[in-house]
């Protein structure tokens, strides 16, 4: 694949599109941008690589799609452990309160 970052325009256009992208399943500014970073060094490192006919942009938001659901598998994740805490911190406060 030819190198795809020519030109600083070409760069922001792929990482704006990355941002969106990654915005619209995180809903979080923060989060999308560093999904967006991550997407794009790994693209960078990848596109040496790749064949020449292979799509830039579609192959940038698979990546950044795999990252997304990485993300998202992180916090649900999270999510759970901080449920059974709080569920087994309120059985103890039940319990002191109770005795």
């Amino acid at each position: 694949m030819k190198e795809v970052f020519s030109k600083q325009s070409e760069f922001e256009r792929f990482y704006r599109a990355c941002v969106a992208f990654a915005k619209s399943y995180t809903y979080d500014d923060a989060t999308a941008e560093s999904i967006a970073s991550e997407a794009m060094l790994v693209f960078w490192e990848k596109q040496k690589t790749l064949e020449e006919d292979v799509p830039a942009l579609p192959y940038l938001l698979g990546i950044a799609r795999n990252l997304i659901l990485h993300h998202l598998r992180s916090e649900q994740s999270r999510s759970g452990r901080v449920d059974e805490l709080t569920k087994h911190t309120h059985r103890e406060l039940q319990y002191r309160l109770d005795t």
